[in-house]
């Protein structure tokens, strides 16, 4: 009995586990069991969806479409849709032709049913349910509602197989539960649909799953049983019950045989220690009239834990003590009295009115053909009570929104419930046993993952925001929460996470963000918003050594828009006038609107006033144009921009505003519709830079531009081998006018390519004309560095020698030395293809920069132009003299023809050509000519020289 006691006791613990983990075998049950249906729902919307998008399908499309959906499915009997409830269609047809014409409204036991799922809009699972064509199956019915009128179509009515269905989804868990199945509705035809009723005695798990418009209850114990120690009971009570039997066999005979006086003493003693025995024991023990349930004894422990005395027990009848009712109690005690169940579990009430729970372990026994229960009774309150917890920590688990995750103390999954899920998209077998990087979303580093843990290790806990990735690649935001379970030693057995998507919080704080930073009607970062942009360029402008500009702009004539056409017009226009701002700045930049008609363009990292200059033309020419208000109204408004600059003119935020705002009104002043910075004469030079850019941009179009042609002679021969094309603008109001006062404009806006093409056409056009008459002289162009960085240049170029058909080696590309020094490599491979073509190329300028004559053998080039600061002063300077003969020297060792620029003596001319220069140019040839004073000063030039 010592041992008995003993293994009883540890047996709580032990099925405390058993429980948990059935709990966990069943939940798992029941997602297999969900996801398996919700496929088939899912198969029962897509045919509703392909039978709108074809009404008048043929029974051999619709058996065609739903063959390629159900062709391996065993648990789908056959799916019928049926137009206002008449089955126009079904597959397979086969065996189902008689239900085709079938009003399925007018079966009763459907009818309930097909309400239900038009009434909610959703697909409702009736059965088990008999057929037309016989046997029983489950249906799912699933509503369809015309896109366009949202008027009730019909239903697609899905028979399922559940009998296979549920075999399918068990599988895995059929050999561990002996489950139960039943559908809990409020049609007629409840059922039990899986296994047979578990009942109450076998104290089963239980749990409830949503099924459509049904609950299916779920039961499950072990297959082979809960753990028990009746082994050891029965030893127990066996031990007990000869005690008890050998007590009542010894007193019954004493009184019914007349014995020794020595052996009845004998006897008495014998049956008074097993009576001690009996009442004295630490087990609470009862026997009690198996017929009619009254108690006919009781020990001190029962004493002890009801509270009565054991004349008062043997007074009552057992339902007393039991809290169910009496005719239940009867049940389970004849249960006990034939061996069916011998174990229960009740609610006994103490006499202090207590309810506690008791585990019973009743044996029956007949003395004098007398039936009697032997009880032995334990308190399991805690344990039932654990185990209600146990059943409540699991709903929490299952239900709770927050997606919760158990690993081990090695980050292995050990427990996920349904939220996690959803929120992860991941199922529960793809998440047991791997591991939380599973999630992982790539947006964190190393060292966010070790502050973590970190915190982890320290405090055993973790909180925070986290990206994370669910399993369709999606990134979301979540707020985690971690914990550290430890075991007695204070060491980490398992880590509990629980966390929930914020996306949607995260949209509510992005919104509040837009309200508190951005302008309501224009969507334009606001004053508050544009302050904290302004301060953050203004930190990386003094770090960086860098310039900013604000430009305020101040609509004109929107007060009359507002006033004369509505508040409703003008913001319209307000919000068109920020959409065309927007597409004008570069995103670095930022733009916003202050109030009323006001708005701010803050630049970043400008070069020089005119990058501000820039931007503020292109804004008044972008709103230089009617604005549509409605299909009556337009409108045309200006706008008057004042430019402040830093550090030049602020040395704050507050005040480059400030300044800014001021210059504004003076850009009115002026005349409105165009703009002014706050310092006067920066405004001057912009303005005026400003106008050229717009007049050149004229000239382009209206053929203003003319090719001037400079003479350059070989010294050796005096023949005249090529010109150098020098362009000229001929102002409509300020005449001839020399590259120097528009070509530097033109590098700053951006324009140099456009005219550089302009020259290369016209030198094309001329060489072609020449070329005709006989005329064998080259021409020589400018280009930028500017002009490399447009990726089809060369291109650009080859075409207009092949329009024209010039031969490419009457045209001489010229370039700075400096376009050269650092040259990326983009400018040497472009220079390699034009030396390929046959196009000449020259160095031009030459000792004005830093490049060595070694360093420009390595460069594809064929001329070097020495620059006329050399040659002004070669005649009375040695330096310069030495200086040229060394870069003629060197340049004939490289094999390079050598060109000297600014030749304007004859004494020049002639030193030249005693160190070996090639060609001369200047004035003392000529200056730069007309093509018609050209032609003329050649004639003469060459008749000068034949005579």
């Amino acid at each position: 009995m010592l041992l008995g006691s003993m293994e009883y006791t540890r047996h709580h613990s032990e099925l405390e586990q058993q429980r948990v983990q059935i709990s966990k075998r069943l939940g798992h049950s029941m997602t297999q069991v969900n996801d398996q249906i919700s496929q088939y729902l899912n198969i029962a919307q897509g045919v509703g969806a392909y039978w709108l998008m074809h009404p008048q399908l043929t029974q051999q499309e619709y058996g065609a479409f739903t063959h390629q959906l159900l062709q391996n499915s065993k648990v789908i009997r056959h799916i019928a849709a049926s137009r206002n409830q008449v089955i126009e269609y079904v597959y397979p047809l086969k065996g189902n032709e008689q239900v085709i014409g079938l009003n399925i409204a007018r079966l009763p036991e459907q009818r309930q049913a097909l309400l239900k799922a038009q009434e909610s809009h959703s697909t409702v699972i009736d059965g088990p349910i008999a057929l037309v064509q016989g046997g029983q199956a489950l249906i799912a019915r699933h509503p369809v509602f015309s896109p366009d009128s949202g008027q009730f179509w019909g239903t697609v009515s899905l028979v399922l197989h559940y009998d296979t269905l549920l075999e399918q989804a068990l599988a895995e868990t059929r050999s561990e539960l002996r489950l139960s199945i039943r559908v809990d509705n409020d049609a007629p035809h409840s059922a039990q649909i899986y296994g047979t009723a578990i009942p109450p005695e076998q104290s089963p798990i239980t749990a409830s799953l949503a099924v459509g418009d049904t609950s299916w209850q779920f039961s499950a114990v072990p297959r082979k049983g809960w753990q028990s120690y009746q082994p050891f009971v029965l030893l127990w009570l066996s031990g007990l019950l000869t005690v008890f039997i050998w007590w009542r066999l010894a007193y019954t005979h004493l009184l019914r045989h007349q014995l020794t006086d020595q052996h009845r003493a004998d006897q008495y003693r014998q049956a008074k220690r097993f009576e001690q025995m009996f009442y004295q024991h630490s087990a609470i023990m009862l026997t009690i009239d198996a017929d009619s349930g009254e108690i006919l004894s009781a020990n001190n422990s029962a004493e002890a834990f009801y509270g009565y005395s054991e004349s008062e027990l043997r007074s009552m009848n057992i339902a007393r003590l039991n809290n169910l009712p009496e005719e239940e109690v009867s049940r389970r005690r004849k249960q006990a009295l034939t061996g069916q169940v011998n174990c229960f579990v009740f609610p006994h009430r103490l006499a202090n009115g207590d309810i506690r729970n008791v585990e019973i372990h009743s044996s029956p026994v007949h003395v004098d053909d007398k039936a009697i229960l032997l009880s032995i009774i334990h308190d399991v309150t805690e344990r039932v009570e654990q185990e209600q917890k146990l059943k409540l920590d699991a709903k929490v688990f299952d239900n709770s929104q927050e997606a919760i995750m158990i690993t081990d103390a090695d980050q292995c999954i050990l427990a996920i419930n349904p939220a996690f899920c959803r929120i992860t998209g991941y199922h529960e077998e793809e998440a047991i046993g791997a591991t939380p990087t599973l999630l992982n979303s790539g947006r964190h580093g190393p060292e966010f993952y070790r502050e973590m843990y970190q915190s982890l290790d320290t405090y055993g806990h973790w909180r925070g925001e986290i990206w994370n990735r669910r399993k369709d690649g999606t990134v979301y935001p979540e707020l985690l929460s971690i914990s550290s379970v430890l075991a007695n030693d204070g060491q980490v057995t398992h880590y509990v996470a629980v966390f929930s998507d914020i996306t949607s919080q995260k949209q509510s704080e992005e919104k509040l963000e837009q309200l508190a930073h951005y302008d309501l009607l224009t969507g334009l970062p606001n004053r508050l918003l544009l302050k904290s942009r302004m301060q953050h360029a203004i930190e990386s402008a003094n770090r960086n050594q860098a310039h900013l500009a604000a430009l305020f702009l101040d609509l004109d004539q929107f007060k009359y828009v507002n006033d004369s056409m509505g508040h409703a017009s003008g913001d319209i226009l307000l919000q068109e006038v920020a959409q065309v701002l927007s597409h004008r700045i570069r995103t670095s930049d930022t733009l916003a609107r202050l109030g009323g008609d006001e708005f701010v363009v803050l630049l970043e990292d400008i070069h020089s006033p005119e990058d501000a200059t820039t931007v503020a033309a292109d804004l008044i020419n972008a709103l230089n144009r009617p604005f549509r208000l409605n299909e009556h109204k337009s409108a045309h408004i200006g706008v008057s921009i004042g430019i402040s600059l830093y550090p030049e003119d602020a040395d704050s935020g507050d005040q480059l505003l400030a300044h800014a705002d001021a210059a504004m009104y003076r850009a009115k002043s002026l005349g409105r519709n165009t703009y002014a910075f706050y310092t006067q004469s920066i405004t001057r030079q912009s303005q005026h830079k400003q106008r050229i850019y717009g007049e050149l941009k004229d000239a382009l179009e209206q053929d203003q531009l003319r090719l001037y042609y400079q003479p350059q002679v070989e010294l050796a021969t005096g023949r005249v081998t090529s010109v150098e094309a020098l362009i000229r603008w001929q102002h409509p109001q300020q005449g001839l006018l020399t590259p120097n006062h528009f070509i530097p404009v033109a590098e700053e806006r951006g324009l140099i390519h456009k005219v550089t093409l302009w020259v290369i056409e016209a030198a094309c056009r001329q060489l072609a004309d020449w070329q005709s008459q006989g005329m064998e002289v080259d021409i020589a162009v400018n280009v930028s560095p500017r002009d490399f960085a447009i990726d089809d240049f060369y291109d650009q170029v080859e075409q207009l020698l092949k329009q024209y058909q010039v031969e490419p080696k009457r045209m001489h590309l010229e370039l700075t030395e400096n376009t050269l020094l650092n040259q990326p490599r983009q400018i040497i491979e472009t220079l390699e293809r034009f030396r390929a073509l046959g196009v000449q190329l020259a160095i031009d300028d030459f000792g004005t920069g830093y490049a060595s004559l070694a360093y420009l053998r390595s460069l594809p080039v064929d001329k070097l132009k020495i620059d006329r600061s050399f040659v002004n002063d070669i005649s009375a300077a040695a330096h310069d003299t030495t200086i040229v003969r060394a870069v003629i020297g060197l340049s004939k060792a490289f094999s390079l023809t050598v060109v000297a620029e600014g030749v304007e003596t004859e004494i020049q001319q002639d030193m030249l050509r005693e160190l070996g220069c090639d060609v001369g140019q200047g004035y003392f040839y000529n200056k730069p000519l007309s093509e018609s004073d050209f032609r003329e000063w050649l004639t003469q030039w060459q008749q000068r020289e034949r005579g």
